[in-house]
């Protein structure tokens, strides 16, 4: 790619953050190598000196919590589904919640729907019928 359009194509410090927040897998590339997280996400070259000098124990720490306010929202639409699942169900949605990262402003109830589909595709458990239909219309409102 000429470095005109990867610089066109290339993203702020801003939207770097909240890839890092996002996304597991490159948070571990940063642990390692904060310099290639920053190629792979095409961090703007007038960001990279900040970028790589972010505090990875901070990142981690802001990324469990807004995982954990997921959580939170997501239990509350799908009450029964956790209730059955038992002390399970916060692991189970952790694993599923980061490998997925729904956004807009109907994150939740999609966030809700894409779980119970996780738990229906991996043959975890099959959730209410009442829950997956409510959280499916939830989701197109």
């Amino acid at each position: 790619m000429n470095d005109s359009l990867k610089d066109h194509c290339s993203v702020d410090l801003t939207t770097a953050i909240g890839r890092l927040l996002s996304d597991a897998g490159l948070r571990t590339v940063f642990r390692g190598s904060p310099n290639v997280a920053a190629e792979m996400i095409n961090l703007d070259t007038k960001d990279v000196a900040m970028f790589i000098q972010l505090d990875i124990s901070q990142i981690e720490d802001q990324a469990a919590t807004l995982l954990n306010k997921r959580w939170n929202e997501v239990r509350s639409l799908i009450p029964k589904t956790v209730q059955d699942l038992g002390e399970e169900a916060h692991d189970l949605f952790m694993f599923y919640a980061n490998q997925n990262w729904p956004e807009g402003h109907r994150r939740h109830p999609l966030d809700a729907f894409q779980f119970l589909q996780f738990l229906i595709g991996n043959k975890i458990h099959r959730p209410s019928g009442m829950e997956l239909k409510r959280v499916r219309w939830m989701k197109s409102l």
